[in-house]
């Protein structure tokens, strides 16, 4: 709904084995790990790799990861996912002031978001996190210099190997009240390149908060281009051929539109199940976290339900899941320490 918005720890098996691998160790025959480790390439680990990628579970391994959406158009049956446990603040990211969309790289060492706190340059700016290790607590944020302006930087979405960032500006240049703008640099070490605005998908009112699959083929956002209410945003979907090819016009995802607000998406690997905010009736509070599916990436998405265990009287907003959907970072004005901030559960 505003700039700041736009979400990761796992639950593992509940069996007992013996011996007992500690985080770090390798996982059993069987690929388990005690809980709250999940075993992820034949290690037991608290905090997967954060990214569309296939991961390894206690239920599957490379070789059975999902192939690409061209391959198999058909979508997988979903796992039979248990309710999210009770949310908790992630400290290290929190100010007094507000915080949100939260991306993660594929190894879970670096985090983007969006803070309005002191330091920054502008109305909002993109701050950085690391950590050495995915199960590591995040390490005091910096301000991202290069990729801020004076204008309101936010709707962070870093590509699986860091190397790419999608985010929104009204800076100078832009067309609209905010428009999407992306960046890339060689690798981790280097400066961040000049940002050049994404033409095909920016349009003169407000567009944010993007999400691209990991092949960087499809990207979905929101908009209120079609509206004739000021920031009443709905998803838009997007697709090109290659990276180095133009993306197609926008449509809408008709059969998410509520009428009330529908934001933040986030997608799957397989492009079959969606993440997103609303302020839908049927939920909880002000906006609330919702899910929807689909058989495959080419039919509409079912109708979505309100997840359960992390949705509050207040405003929550932009998931960001892990691989297996067992962990979410999301964004909410729950009492806390600012107006906004991150938080995350698992399942």
């Amino acid at each position: 709904m505003h700039w700041w918005l736009r979400t990761l720890s796992c639950v593992a098996c509940s069996a007992c084995f013996q011996p007992t691998p500690p985080a770090g160790g390798p996982c059993n025959e069987a690929l388990e790990c005690p809980a709250p480790l999940v075993c992820y390439s034949g290690t037991c680990q608290l905090t997967p790799p954060l990214s569309d990628a296939p991961m390894m579970t206690d239920m599957e391994t490379s070789a059975d990861a999902p192939p690409p959406v061209d391959a198999a158009p058909a979508c997988a049956t979903p796992a039979n996912l248990p309710s999210f446990g009770a949310a908790t603040r992630v400290t290290a990211l929190s100010g007094t002031t507000d915080e949100g969309t939260p991306s993660v790289t594929a190894d879970g060492l670096e985090l983007y978001f969006k803070s309005n706190r002191a330091g920054g340059k502008g109305m909002g700016d993109i701050w950085k996190s690391s950590r050495a290790s995915a199960i590591a607590a995040w390490g005091a944020p910096v301000n991202v210099a290069e990729l801020n302006t004076t204008a309101a930087e936010g709707s962070t979405e870093i590509s699986p190997d860091g190397l790419t960032l999608y985010f929104s500006s009204d800076r100078t240049g832009s067309a609209g009240a905010l428009d999407l703008w992306v960046a890339t640099r060689p690798d981790r070490t280097s400066a961040w390149s000049a940002p050049t605005r994404i033409a095909a998908l920016s349009s003169p009112r407000i567009d944010e908060g993007i999400y691209v699959s990991a092949d960087g083929r499809v990207a979905y956002f929101q908009s209120d281009r079609d509206t004739a209410t000021v920031d009443l945003k709905t998803i838009y979907r997007s697709t090109r051929a290659s990276t180095q090819s133009a993306w197609s016009t926008p449509v809408k995802v008709t059969e998410l539109d509520s009428g009330t607000g529908d934001e933040n998406p986030w997608l799957t690997a397989d492009d079959c199940t969606i993440y997103f905010q609303s302020v839908r009736a049927g939920g909880a509070g002000l906006a609330d976290l919702w899910m929807a599916r689909r058989p495959n990436p080419t039919s509409p998405f079912a109708a979505p339900v309100v997840l359960s265990g992390v949705n509050g009287t207040g405003f929550d907003a932009d998931p960001l899941l892990s691989s297996n959907e067992r962990y979410i970072m999301f964004v909410s004005n729950r009492v806390g320490l600012g107006g906004f901030d991150i938080y995350e559960a698992s399942r």
